[in-house]
């Protein structure tokens, strides 16, 4: 039997907050597409309002480029995990992204994904195509408020992604939900050192909010 993972009790920080510059981000929202499980919590589509849209997506990039006061921001494509679409699809929100990255205008890209979709192979691709940053859909290191939340991936699974995404020269950015089923103040500190202790650069911390139509 496994045993129950523990966090080490050093806590190395993120960083101050209060020195680091704040990037600007256009979010782009690919409702679910790549995502293999439906977590108790998740209606990405009432979340995000809409659909997916490939060509609408394409047009905000032309919009918000067009304005030179966004020249140098990041891209970001959220709301499913990134790395679990079609390949080719993934390869087509890349090359969207990656021609205003070789045309100078964008700094990079930043995409989440799940900790069980994130492998060397799907990474080299992520780097030839200009992301820097990746955002892992991490959200409790306790395997029974994974279990009981839907999320279909234990905490190892989470500790070797870490890993692969630093090895590979990414940025990591830690991604963890507080009040979910099963979880306690003291589950969700250890989750906030796991993502400090595995080489965070970033963490966004998000409440549980219950949406209508999802399981809980």
């Amino acid at each position: 039997m496994r045993n129950k993972w523990q966090p080490k009790k050093r806590l190395s920080c993120l960083g101050n907050p209060f020195n680091m510059a704040k990037e600007k981000i256009l979010p782009l929202f690919i409702p679910h597409l790549g995502c293999p499980h439906v977590c108790v919590f998740c209606d990405q589509h009432a979340i995000a309002g809409k659909e997916f849209d490939f060509e609408q997506i394409r047009r905000d990039l032309e919009i918000f480029f067009a304005d030179q006061q966004n020249i140098g921001a990041q891209i970001a494509f959220f709301g499913g995990s990134f790395t679990a679409i079609d390949k080719d699809l993934m390869r087509r929100f890349l090359s969207l992204g990656y021609h205003y990255v070789q045309a100078g205008k964008a700094s990079g890209i930043r995409i989440s994904t799940r900790p069980d979709v994130v492998n060397n192979e799907t990474l080299d691709c992520l780097k030839a195509y200009g992301v820097k940053t990746i955002e892992l859909g991490i959200q409790s290191m306790s395997e029974e408020v994974l279990m009981k939340s839907g999320r279909g991936h234990n905490p190892w699974q989470s500790l070797d992604a870490m890993q692969r995404i630093r090895e590979k020269g990414f940025v990591l950015g830690g991604q963890m939900m507080v009040g979910l089923p099963a979880s306690t103040p003291e589950r969700e500190k250890e989750t906030a050192l796991a993502i400090c202790q595995g080489g965070a650069k970033e963490c966004r911390i998000y409440p549980t909010v219950v949406l209508r139509n999802t399981a809980l």
